[in-house]
């Protein structure tokens, strides 16, 4: 399941991969250079379901709006 949620840097994308019996979510996002699909991310939605952590992958604002590089440290780390 997809969502996209409002953020004072635009609108964010969350791809849910759910856990049958949660225990707990645990929300990851990628780098500067990459996006949800980094091997890393993947691996942690894959296995981490079925020992009842739901999984939560953010993409960024400027992902989202097609940017292939992270705006500058000040106006990601504003709010």
């Amino acid at each position: 399941m997809t969502e996209t949620v409002e953020t004072d840097a635009g609108p964010a994308r969350i791809t849910w991969h759910p856990a049958k019996r949660p225990r707990l979510v645990l929300a990851a996002s990628h780098g500067a250079g990459g996006g949800i699909e980094a091997r890393d991310l993947k691996a942690l939605a894959a296995a981490l379901p079925e020992h009842g952590v739901s999984v939560a992958l953010v993409e960024q604002p400027w992902r989202v709006a097609g940017k292939k590089l992270a705006p500058a440290p000040k106006t990601l780390d504003t709010g």
